[in-house]
């Protein structure tokens, strides 16, 4: 049975995402005027040059040259960029490599965090190139003879008579014999950086050893790792056998709690699902559905004891990224008899704590790898793991987690050991307390969410606006509408605009965020929300300006106001439908701050003629 969305696995969901500046709830959409796109240019010619000729050996780095030049007799503009972050090359170009029946590589997984783009001019004759690694793009781990075509959209639409233009080249790969396999894995062992924190594993890790993804290379590259150099598993996870499970299981009795760290981290993307379906876990690999299958179909049973075995070396460990990975193990194939060594590493975590009280302060996620830990408790109560009665704080976490989970009936003098704990420290027990109580909070329970509405830690805060929220309870009104008017943390408010909106409260919300037109940091989401209440085209996002002087903020925050003194557009908005605006007034409203990006390259309100 799949278990349902609830505050709890909701709040699981969102556990990892900081980094990435999502809220599963609330996103506000901002950005910057940019060019609108154009057709393909005439002259636009595209074409490819490798750097040490068209012939390979696997494993070595290919490299290559695209270039886009201009043969027509007038300038056009391209646009590269707002595709490198997270990977550290761009993304926005395409690759198709395929060999001589047709078969393609398989295509490289990243995560694309965007970045900033830019717009430039070519004149005529003038051209753009850009160096390339084939790798970072493909998979490219058998040898043949190739073709590949390269695309990048440039900021320009496609149409079927002018169709973005393809480059193509054509490179032959052959196999290393052992010999030269292993003096390569020996010349990249010779030099490879040290390991920076958290770079094991993820795309923008630019080792040598992650090209080395062919069988040839396996037994060189064991007995590098063997020697300490940890590394050498990038290159070892990538080659998709057995075998290699295997060799990275031998490496588990490293010494080296590097080695016993990195074969770990590699095994645990193999390791066979044993949670229900529904069981909300972020922590482990990101590729795709079919990457993730083709992965786990690499498991052997025989490495479940030694792997349980690094867990536990690891949990106790003061490296997060150690601890976390441990987590996830315990997570999925643990048993019951695994849970003392998650409550020992929560412990620390709980032990360990701040007050998150500035509007940057991370709310989302636990300190250290506190998420990764009570992952690791919602993994083992599926398998029939209960907290014990007694115990320190750790043990009282497990139980309000336990008390959050619908899925575990609640044990006995639940309602005193919540009532007790409810306002105490750390503050990751009073998020947890928000989340265990009744659904909906009644009575006392109402007074004490109340009372984590106004919570000197934002994450409680916010949990506590969740909570609210879903309550349904117009008894909350009145202080999520205080939150917005106040509160500089964009999660908390975000997440009490979300809440009033679940209750019902939609006045009370807009009127809020009115007052908040006046403010410095979120007069841009203020604009967002209040343009979301008018009747308007459909729309994929907005752009504008985010350096408003305090005159204008504040004479654009009277202009809503008497928008909304009228009393049947303030009754649209209590009943929850849209109020109708004609474009001079939406421009009027929006004061040249914002325009709302629409179908066709067109925004609204359009520019007055």
């Amino acid at each position: 049975m799949k278990t349902p969305i609830n505050s709890f696995s909701r709040w699981l969901q969102t556990a990892c995402l900081t980094v990435l500046g999502i809220s599963l709830g609330w996103l506000p959409l901002w950005g910057f005027p940019v060019e609108k796109p154009g057709p393909v240019p005439e002259g636009a010619r595209v074409s490819l040059t490798f750097t040490n000729g068209g012939r390979f050996t696997l494993g070595d780095v290919i490299d290559m040259t695209f270039v886009l030049s201009n043969v027509n007799s007038h300038p056009f503009t391209y646009e590269t960029g707002g595709d490198y972050r997270g990977t550290g090359f761009p993304t926005r170009y395409k690759f198709t490599v395929v060999d001589e029946k047709g078969d393609a590589l398989s295509a490289e997984t990243w995560m694309d965090m965007g970045g900033l783009s830019m717009r430039r001019e070519i004149k005529p004759g003038g051209g753009f190139d850009a160096t390339l690694l084939l790798q970072n793009y493909v998979k490219v781990n058998r040898p043949g003879v190739f073709t590949l075509r390269v695309v990048h959209d440039f900021g320009w639409t496609e149409t079927k008579e002018k169709p973005f233009p393809v480059a193509e080249g054509k490179i032959t790969l052959v196999l290393p014999t052992p010999e030269q396999a292993a003096e390569r894995v020996k010349a990249i062992c010779g030099k490879a950086a040290p390991l920076k924190e958290n770079e094991l594993g993820d795309s923008w890790h630019q080792t040598d050893f992650r090209y080395l993804s062919h069988p040839v290379f396996l037994p060189a590259l064991e007995k590098c790792a063997s020697q300490g150099e940890a590394n050498a598993l990038e290159g070892i996870q990538r080659i998709p056998t057995k075998d290699a499970t295997r060799a990275m299981v031998r490496l588990l009795a490293s010494a080296n709690t590097n080695i016993v760290y990195a074969s770990a981290l590699f095994l645990s993307r193999r390791m066979p699902s044993n949670v229900e379906p529904g069981h909300q876990s972020i922590f482990g690999w990101y590729g795709t559905p079919q990457e993730i299958a083709a992965n786990k179909a690499l498991w052997v049973p025989e490495a479940s004891e030694p792997l349980r075995a690094a867990a536990a070396k690891l949990l106790p460990s003061s490296d997060v990224s150690y601890v976390n990975t441990g987590a996830f193990i315990i997570e999925v194939i643990g048993t019951t008899n695994d849970a003392p060594l998650i409550l020992d590493a929560l412990g620390v975590v709980l032990s360990d704590f701040k007050m998150r009280e500035r509007p940057d302060d991370n709310i989302l996620n636990a300190p250290g790898a506190g998420d990764a830990l009570i992952r690791a408790l919602a993994g083992l109560r599926q398998r029939g793991y209960r907290a014990p009665a007694g115990g320190g704080i750790s043990a009282i976490m497990a139980r309000f987690l336990e008390l959050a989970d619908p899925n575990v009936p609640r044990s006995n003098g639940w309602e005193q050991l919540l009532e007790a704990f409810f306002t105490q420290n750390p503050p990751m027990l009073r998020e947890a307390a928000v989340r265990a109580l009744p659904k909906p909070p009644t009575g006392n329970w109402e007074k004490l969410l109340m009372t984590a509405l106004n919570d000197g830690d934002r994450g409680v805060m916010r949990q506590a606006c969740i909570a609210a929220g879903d309550s349904k309870n117009p008894a909350f009104t009145v202080a999520l509408a205080n939150i917005i008017r106040t509160e500089q943390n964009q999660w908390v408010v975000g997440d009490a605009t979300e809440a009033l909106g679940k209750i019902g409260a939609h006045w009370p919300a807009v009127d809020a965020w009115i007052e908040r037109l006046a403010d410095e940091k979120l007069y841009p989401e203020a604009l967002r929300f209040l343009a979301a209440k008018l009747e308007h085209p459909e729309t994929g996002g907005s752009s504008g300006r985010t350096d408003l002087p305090r005159e204008e903020r504040i004479a654009m925050r009277e202009k809503w106001q008497h928008f909304f003194a009228d009393p049947k557009r303030r009754a649209l908005v209590e009943s929850g439908k849209l109020v109708p605006v004609s474009e001079d007034q939406a421009r009027d409203l929006f004061s040249g701050v914002i325009s709302l990006d629409i179908k066709n390259g067109q925004s609204w309100p359009a520019e007055k003629k």
